[in-house]
């Protein structure tokens, strides 16, 4: 689960590395907040041997950031106060409509809402991660899901 779009194009998008690809799951899941490069060291390459780790945040960064612009997505990561963000404005995941159609689903409770969750679970979250800091959202969306599927049994 945690598939990433381009709004106009509908398709997925495509990363260097594992470890890019984590870097843009960490930052959209930091949302407004962003994170400063001590907590993507943290977060991401806490176990890395690299001597200049800055310096391989900093290439990540600059190939996420030009990954994204050469998909069409201009202007996505965003240095601001020492922190960095994702500008969302053109990327959309599977994870905003799964929270959204539980928003939904929790207002109502109709079997049509959970059957459309049951069948928005894509799998454990972020699965090809061993991210701790996706442990949380891992366990929540696992929750709904075992919520919706008692609803529709």
């Amino acid at each position: 689960m945690c598939e990433i779009v381009h709004r106009d194009r509908q398709k997925l998008l495509k990363f260097r590395t594992k470890k890019e690809r984590e870097l843009l799951a960490f930052l959209l899941d930091t949302g407004d907040r962003g994170a400063t490069k001590e907590q993507i060291y943290n977060a991401i390459w806490r176990e890395s041997d690299s001597i200049n780790i800055k310096n391989l945040i900093a290439v990540n960064l600059r190939h996420l950031k030009n990954d994204l612009e050469c998909a069409g997505i201009g202007e996505a990561v965003i240095c601001r106060d020492n922190r960095y963000f994702i500008c969302r404005d053109e990327i959309s995941l599977d994870t905003d409509l799964f929270e959204k159609t539980y928003g939904e689903f929790k207002l109502q409770h109709t079997k049509e809402q959970a059957r459309k969750l049951l069948s928005l679970y894509k799998g454990e979250y972020l699965s090809d991660f061993e991210a701790l800091w996706a442990v949380a959202k891992r366990l929540r969306y696992h929750e709904i899901y075992e919520e919706a599927k008692k609803f529709w049994l």
